[in-house]
């Protein structure tokens, strides 16, 4: 079924009319797409770091497209002292539009490590119809703790319902909203093992539609439920076989009752290479190259493991919190340590990151820096298998370049991520699904809800990666 599947991928969608949209020097992510009804505009919102140095520090940004000429000015709706993550927008009753988004509210502390590091999610309304002007942010569940990645859709009578990630894994938070500003929580979504990144859709007839990424056999997989009421959830079989690892769905309904769901694979996961070095003096320079987007290099290291070939020893320093299966005897990173985050993790330059996960491992934080760096290791001489995990952040198409003393360990990994469309048309009972034909040499990810457009178009929004620049593009999904 994955051979079928795939090849199916290469013909049946395709990318035209692409152009950029609202290009900073910053990295973008999380795009979201919708259409203003009753009016001629597209409304885009996104979030960018703060600055091209300070990826502990993002904002939310809205823009608007007039007849689809060109994007006006952005907006920026939230700023401070906090990480400000996956916007949604939905319009209400009175024309004005509510942003809602999840936030980390202290620089550099894990969302769930401590106090202060907690992550919520909040909303803010504009003034009115221009976006230009917008009222203060507000918390949405100031009692609720670990809150991620809201999706919000509005129902055919007017009603709004909102779904979104409790922890990271734990459940699916969902609430019910009769003006989309005050919300009261329904039944949590259950059942999936480490279940995130939620997106909802709603028929005419009220069907409440939720996609979402969970692990099952030990991969990350895209589902779909749906539900009358929001308290008692079913399964779909979406027929989605595919071997590599799916995240970030999105789901929409077209105005002729297509459902449509657009997702990117994923390559965040581990990945080890080995080689034989020679070692003459006592240290050991791993010199670092990765994930060159934008300019900058952003990377992480799991684990090393060198192995005397001669003596039999092993050197073993992990830089995860979890144990390398297969592998003893790894020296963890702790804070007094000179490899630990506090202490500049043992890099020959400045380095800024971002925490992530919880420790004070490498792989806990996102390194950004543009330049690269090279990491020391005491060692004696000898040859040396040496052993390295790594894990991408952000493209895997740039690829990472590790060499140990000038010999090259990881050369150019370029684990591509893409996106997937699928598409279920009316009372029909099997999704089919496509490889998005890229047509450019950019990697695309993150995509946005498809949206019908006028003269029977589809949209949809995405983040691109080149070796020079990030940034976001907006095109038209043709069916070949």
């Amino acid at each position: 079924m994955t051979n079928r599947v795939i090849n199916d991928f290469n013909n049946r969608f395709r990318v035209v009319r692409q152009r950029k949209v609202v290009n900073h020097k910053n990295i973008q992510f999380w795009p979201f797409l919708c259409a203003d009804s009753g009016s001629n505009r597209l409304i885009l919102s996104w979030y960018q770091y703060s600055s091209a140095t300070s990826p502990e520090q993002s904002d939310i940004y809205i823009s608007r497209m007039e007849n689809h000429e060109e994007w006006k000015d952005p907006c920026r709706i939230s700023g401070g002292i906090s990480y400000n993550n996956a916007p949604c927008v939905i319009k209400l009753e009175d024309g004005r539009i509510a942003v809602y988004w999840h936030s980390w509210r202290s620089p550099g502390v894990c969302p769930f490590e401590g106090a202060g590091g907690m992550t919520y999610i909040w909303g803010a309304l504009s003034k009115g119809k221009s976006l230009d002007q917008w009222f203060d942010p507000f918390l949405v569940f100031p009692d609720e703790e670990k809150q991620l990645y809201p999706s919000i859709c509005r129902t055919f009578s007017g009603d709004f319902y909102l779904v979104y990630s409790k922890g990271y894994g734990e459940a699916l938070g969902a609430a019910h909203s009769l003006d989309g500003i005050n919300w009261v929580r329904v039944k949590d979504i259950n059942g999936y093992k480490s279940i995130n990144r939620p997106d909802i859709a709603i028929d005419k007839d009220g069907t409440i539609q939720v996609v979402f990424s969970a692990v099952e056999d030990k991969r990350r997989k895209v589902f779909l439920v749906k539900s009358e009421d929001a308290i008692n959830w079913e399964g779909q079989e979406l027929n989605l076989d595919v071997e590599e690892d799916l995240d970030r769905p999105k789901i929409s309904i077209d105005s002729s009752g297509y459902y449509w769901i657009a997702l990117q694979t994923d390559h965040w996961q581990p990945q080890t290479f080995s080689n034989t070095v020679e070692l003459s003096d006592n240290r050991a320079i791993f010199r670092i190259e990765s994930d060159k987007t934008a300019g900058n290099y952003n990377w992480t290291i799991n684990a090393i493991q060198m192995e005397n070939l001669e003596s039999g020893s092993q050197e073993n320093y992990r830089f995860c919190r979890n144990e390398i299966a297969g592998i003893k005897g790894y020296v963890s990173v702790t804070p007094d340590c000179i490899y630990s985050r506090d202490k500049g993790f043992g890099l020959s330059r400045s380095v800024v990151s971002m925490k992530r996960m919880m420790g004070d491992e490498i792989t806990s934080s996102f390194i950004y820096g543009d330049k690269p760096c090279e990491f020391i290791v005491n060692i004696q001489p000898g040859t040396y298998k040496t052993t390295i995990t790594i894990s991408p952040w952000l493209s895997g198409k740039m690829g990472t370049h590790i060499s140990v003393n000038g010999t090259g360990i990881i050369q150019g990994t370029k684990m591509e991520s893409y996106i997937i469309v699928g598409s279920l048309a009316p009372k029909a009972r099997k999704w089919e699904f496509s490889k998005m034909d890229n047509g450019m040499d950019l990697e695309r990810t993150r995509p946005s809800r498809i949206i019908d457009w006028r003269d029977n178009r589809r949209l949809m929004t995405w983040c691109y990666f080149s070796e020079l620049e990030q940034g976001l593009a907006l095109g038209d999904i043709a069916t070949v």
